[in-house]
């Protein structure tokens, strides 16, 4: 017989969550469209303690967790099938009054765009995460030979990137527009909260170098009032570092392994 001991689980899932009750009470990318009881049903099931807090506050929790940095401001951004991100400022997660803070990917950058799953037109979501970029791919594979192209029905992130990665002219105007896309909704959120630290997380991190310059030069550009730079200064003025990260799962795992053994209103 197994030992008598007590199971805690953490689920990290995206959209708007309630840290407190677990309820999923937004996920634009699901399919029901009123609040879910998560936690409850979920320990009802399995007859255990359960957690539930969104994906990118779990990222930011294990970054304040292991900030050998003792940064006291910082920004997770995860940039993969969505775009979600979370904020730590004055060493406390910034959840926002209905903890539903963070949420990026819905920032409108092309109010003529196409629609997103939250309804809106022109997120970011449907210019610069991997799923749209696999639209768009999709939708030009079908308009090419088949003996020249992939299986549009079949395509993967994986390929996604290698194409990119191999120069595929096809692919790049569109990861070079969605870097700049983020670059830009991310300069709006840095003037409002002046964070000068950020983390980027999530598979379209592979793009490399040129997509993750391309996110810094918009965060540094400012045409209206140009000023001479100090030695002190970085390209972006006041923004110290975007930097990728290339543990994304295991840090998801270290926010949740912590945050199943913390309180419910973990900060």
């Amino acid at each position: 017989m197994w030992p008598d001991r007590t199971i805690n689980l953490a689920l990290a899932i995206h959209g708007q969550v309630d840290p407190v009750t677990g309820v999923s009470q937004t996920m634009p990318q699901a399919p029901w469209t009123t609040p879910v009881e998560v936690k409850y049903l979920l320990e009802e099931k399995l007859g255990i303690r359960v957690m539930v807090d969104n994906d990118c506050v779990m990222l930011a929790l294990a970054e304040k967790w292991q900030n050998n940095s003792q940064e006291r401001d910082f920004c997770v951004i995860n940039v993969d099938y969505g775009i979600g991100s979370s904020f730590v400022i004055n060493e406390q997660i910034y959840r926002g009054s209905l903890y539903g803070s963070g949420q990026i990917g819905h920032t409108i950058v092309n109010p003529d765009g196409v629609v997103c799953d939250c309804g809106r037109y022109g997120c970011l979501e449907t210019v610069a995460s991997l799923s749209a970029l696999k639209k768009q791919a999709r939708v030009w594979l079908k308009s090419q030979p088949v003996s020249t192209q992939l299986d549009p029905e079949k395509l993967t992130t994986a390929q996604l990137i290698a194409a990119w990665q191999s120069g595929e002219p096809w692919i790049t105007s569109w990861v070079d527009r969605s870097a700049n896309a983020i670059g830009l909704s991310l300069y709006n959120f840095l003037n409002i909260l002046n964070i000068n630290q950020i983390w980027l997380y999530g598979r379209s991190c592979a793009f490399g170098e040129n997509w993750l310059n391309t996110i810094i030069r918009q965060t540094g550009f400012n045409p209206v009032r140009p000023r001479r730079r100090t030695e002190r200064e970085s390209d972006a003025n006041w923004l110290r570092a975007i930097k990728p990260r290339t543990t994304g799962a295991g840090n998801w795992l270290f926010g949740m392994l912590r945050r199943s053994y913390d309180r419910f209103d973990a900060r």
